[in-house]
């Protein structure tokens, strides 16, 4: 979006039109990405607007198709419908067999969603005509999906079928795994309504996978967290070296003074004699007892910053080791359990809110959630944006790190739900959390030699973050191995297995509270 705008700034000084209206299209698609479909439509008709008055039906045509989707995603279909008319009117005129064939696949689909279904047909059988004969494999595999999803509106399941397992294969050589995702779970329901099970499960399994791989949000929340990272971590980072350094500073200048004092009192010395010899000395001695009595202090209270700053940014046990030795070596840990926390609704929040007011929300959440964390002796890790880090059971190795991590983690939900009802009582927007916990080995240590940070590694704290992202608002969500320390100690609900991102299907539970 930066470089767009950028972009676009440049195209207005020059006054290039068509320019203007490339990086408006290119706006509004970024936001329809994200799925902010209103905001979008605004610079796709800006890009429509200048085009018109253009010899360019191909982007016009471009604009038509894409605000046709916004539309239908909107559930305007008759709006819908007069766009996708509209770029088919001209797909035709400019005899472009591509987005003809895209004029037909777009009339069938919004067809299809009014019921349409003959008509639908006809329409897509008549993009499949086109687009075999320009060997396009992609629109090919398009057609024969929409063909696959109109045969299962018609209970026509062979067809259905048949037509879906050729798009799946298609989709599958061109690792297109959105289209997959779609096809399987079709070929499933198709599968089902035949009674074969087993081919039913198959796809439905492939679909589930499919979705897990898919699921990132921290894709639709990355704009929003280059603002925060600008607000937030970075001032934070900077504020911290700039600290560290000023103490390292006043710690020099202490010194280099104190040098030069006891210089000047020895010259001092050599200049007077006689009968003042013992006051003189007597008064350097008193008056150096009482400069070095007060320098101290303030070295000491400077060098107390410093400890503090340190043991601010590293555990105790590192921060000794590395004053120590000027080093901390890495440390593997058999058993550590992560917490990842992140927000629902912050993409949403995020543009009710100015960032300076995004920032001081974060961080109100992030002192409770340090405050919590300390009370449970677990080790704040990092914050990446609006996601919340820590672990317990390291630097010092504990027992109950399993059973006080999951306590810490119910403490964060209870605090976040009443936080928001306090919030929503005011008529304001409140954060809903998502918690996930994992326990397992990881290895942990410092990582740079510039702003460096404690930090940890490991297929742990991978699926860690998968027990957030795969559980639900509200909720705290653990892995089975956490789920075998505490059960015990905790009243817990058995999810089942679900499908983790990148791992498979895991046993997961949800924590509902600590036993009485």
């Amino acid at each position: 979006l930066k470089s767009y705008f950028k972009a676009q700034d440049i195209y207005i000084k020059q006054n290039d039109t068509i320019g203007i209206a490339t990086t408006n299209f290119n706006i509004g698609a970024i936001y329809r990405h994200k799925e902010e479909y209103v905001k979008s439509n605004k610079y796709y008709t800006l890009s429509l607007e200048l085009r018109e008055g253009t010899n360019n039906p191909k982007g016009v045509i471009n604009c038509y198709n894409a605000l046709g989707i916004n539309q239908r995603k909107l559930k305007n279909n008759a709006l819908a419908l007069s766009y996708y008319k509209k770029s088919f009117d001209l797909s035709e005129q400019s005899h472009d067999t591509v987005l003809m064939i895209q004029s037909y696949i777009n009339l069938s689909v919004i067809l299809t969603v009014d019921s349409n279904l003959v008509p639908a047909i006809v329409q897509i059988k008549k993009a499949l005509v086109l687009s075999e004969q320009i060997k396009n494999k992609d629109a090919i595999a398009n057609c024969k999906n929409q063909l696959s999803a109109i045969y299962l509106r018609q209970n026509e399941y062979d067809l259905c079928i048949k037509y879906g397992l050729e798009a799946f294969e298609l989709y599958e050589k061109r690792k297109n795994n959105r289209k997959k995702m779609n096809a399987s779970l079709r070929l499933s329901s198709a599968y089902k309504a035949k009674g074969n099970f087993k081919r039913a499960y198959e796809f439905l399994n492939k679909h589930k996978v499919l979705v897990a791989q898919l699921t990132d949000e921290n894709q639709t929340k990355s704009l929003v967290r280059i603002e925060m990272n600008h607000f937030f971590e970075k001032q934070n980072a900077a504020d911290s070296v700039a600290r560290f350094k000023e103490i390292e500073i006043t710690d020099l200048e202490l010194k280099e003074q104190k040098a030069q004092i006891a210089k000047n009192d020895a010259q001092k010395l050599v200049l007077y004699g006689g009968l003042f010899l013992l006051l003189i000395v007597a008064g350097l001695i008193l008056r150096g007892y009482i400069r070095k009595k007060k320098d101290n202090a303030t070295i000491t209270e400077a060098k107390e910053k410093s400890e503090e700053l340190l043991l601010n940014i590293l555990p105790k046990e590192t921060a000794e080791e590395l004053k120590k030795y000027g080093s901390a070596k890495t440390r593997s840990y058999d058993l550590v359990s992560v917490l990842f926390t992140d927000f629902k609704g912050f993409t949403m929040i995020s543009e009710i809110l100015s960032p300076e007011e995004l920032v001081a929300e974060i961080d109100y959440c992030y002192k409770e959630f340090d405050r919590i964390t300390t009370k449970y002796t677990i080790e704040k890790i990092k914050t990446i944006g609006d996601a919340y880090m820590c672990a317990g059971g390291l630097p010092a190795v504990s027992k109950t790190h399993a059973k006080n991590t999951v306590m810490a983690g119910l403490e964060i939900r209870d605090f976040m739900l009443a936080y928001k009802k306090e919030k929503e009582a005011k008529g304001q927007p409140g954060f809903e959390i998502r918690i996930g916990i994992h326990t397992g080995p990881v290895v942990a240590g410092i990582v740079g030699i510039k702003k460096f940070a404690y930090d940890i590694w490991g297929d742990a704290v991978n699926t860690a973050a998968r027990m957030e992202s795969s559980g639900s608002v509200g909720k705290v969500n653990i892995s089975n191995s956490t789920y075998e320390i505490i059960k015990d100690d905790f009243d817990c609900e058995y999810r089942g297995k679900v499908a983790a991102k990148n791992k498979g299907e895991i046993d997961m539970y949800y924590v509902e509270n600590k036993k009485s």
